[in-house]
């Protein structure tokens, strides 16, 4: 099946903190949540405040207006996709790995067994493993000295911070479904202008930015038959949709930090709980996931979301049902 991807290639580093507060070290894709939010941020701009508002309310009804995955790396040609965690790795090598290429990723939905891709298998590891694993990635912590601002003097608040950067050829891509032919002219607009605005922490100084975005057609063949789906992004689901979760093969991941609002900055937002990209769950029910409010007390300039819609594709488990 062709899907619509949106490429991403870095003129910079980039800080993608995987928890708060966490300075040294920075991650290695992009949460879908954190792609939504950069997205409302440019819609805002470029369409304004009641422009956003409609936008937002379609996303409560069944037919939301777009729908995205999380943010994983391409390298020259390969595009890579993360393990499904129904795969339970039987040696020390496979452990290590994140993201296999989409060829061998569909050999996994299909439930062929990790362990048996073989060496010639497209396989990107972990972020903190160590050689001879090759990846497209290089992590720098670069030190910095806080200053205080009253004096404007160094004072003992040393610290590293972490900077992602891509090597040639090499970035982040994520994929895409817009319902309609307007919606997808803004869509890809407010990513071109993104690419100025930037992604990650420390964009006032140029850290996040990318070259204009490329949207391109990415050919995943569907598994057929598949009684299981795997997310492709984080995933909150609704009422109707626990049914069966704890049959699932999941990570959580809590989602927390502050507002970035035209209005105010300083609010901190609710902190959340979404299972994790590469999470397995059998359907029916239909996968489908929502918004999350996560407007902080006290913060009464507009509605705070985290995206939690299900960006999700079919498989079977390795071996059949266990």
């Amino acid at each position: 099946m062709m899907f619509h991807a949106c490429r991403l290639s870095f003129r910079s580093g980039l800080h993608l903190g995987e928890r708060e507060n966490w300075r040294e070290g920075s991650g290695y894709l992009i949460h879908a949540d954190t792609l939504f939010g950069a997205f409302c941020h440019g819609y805002n701009l470029l369409y304004g405040e009641g422009e956003l508002s409609i936008l937002l309310e379609r996303f409560r009804t069944d037919k939301p207006p777009f729908s995205l995955s999380s943010a994983f790396p391409f390298w020259d040609e390969t595009w890579y996709l993360p393990v499904p965690l129904c795969q339970i790795p039987q040696s020390k090598e496979t452990k290590k790995i994140a993201f296999v290429g989409t060829a061998d990723w569909c050999r996994l939905a299909a439930g062929e067994n990790l362990e048996a891709l073989g060496r010639e298998a497209t396989m990107l590891p972990k972020l903190y493993s160590q050689p001879p694993h090759d990846k497209p990635w290089t992590v720098t912590d670069v030190p910095r000295i806080g200053l205080n601002r009253l004096t404007a003097h160094p004072d003992e608040n040393f610290f590293y911070f972490g900077e992602t950067w891509f090597h040639d050829r090499a970035g982040l891509y994520f994929l895409f479904s817009v319902s309609d032919p307007q919606d997808d002219q803004r869509f890809r607009a407010v990513w071109r202008l993104l690419a100025h605005e930037g992604l990650g922490g420390d964009r006032s100084v140029g850290k996040g930015h990318f070259h204009s975005p490329e949207f391109v057609s990415l050919d995943i063949p569907l598994v057929s038959g598949g009684d299981h789906v795997v997310c492709l992004s984080l995933y909150y689901p609704g009422v109707e949709e626990v049914g069966g979760l704890e049959q699932g093969y999941y990570e959580l991941v809590d989602r927390r930090g502050y507002i970035f609002s035209p209005t105010r900055q300083s609010f901190r937002r609710r902190a959340v709980r979404f299972f994790t990209e590469g999470s397995v769950f059998p359907c029916p029910p239909e996968r489908r996931g929502q918004l999350v409010d996560v407007t902080p007390e006290g913060f009464d300039a507009h509605p705070v979301y985290r995206y939690g819609l299900a960006f999700s594709l079919p498989c079977r488990l390795p071996g059949g049902d266990l």
